[in-house]
């Protein structure tokens, strides 16, 4: 096992607040992203534990909004779960290229 912390950033009167930064327990980054008064707020990152971006998309109040990009463990792209969100319901799924980049970025 890595020695990288379970998780790194800041809390604020016992919310966590601003960047945020989580990894798996082998030590590779899990996900990273913002915190608003103890919510997930803003872009968030996630990935699979061997180092390919898992899914991408905006946050808000702790719940996925907007387009969110998402891969297989492959790294090809996954459109079951990539599309538009709205308070983590899928309401259009994506049906052509990704709507942010089509391969991920590690």
């Amino acid at each position: 096992k890595n020695e990288a912390p379970e998780s790194e950033g800041a809390f604020e009167q016992g919310l966590r607040t601003g960047p945020w930064r989580a990894w798996h327990e082998s030590g590779g980054l899990r996900c990273e992203g913002t915190f608003v008064d103890g919510e997930a707020f803003g872009w968030w990152s996630f990935w699979y534990e061997h180092g390919t971006k898992r899914s991408e998309g905006e946050m808000r109040e702790g719940k996925q909004v907007g387009p969110w990009n998402a891969w297989h463990y492959d790294g090809s792209a996954n459109r079951e779960e990539a599309g538009i969100y709205w308070e983590d319901e899928l309401l259009l799924r994506k049906r052509g290229p990704s709507f942010l980049s089509e391969s991920p970025p590690r």
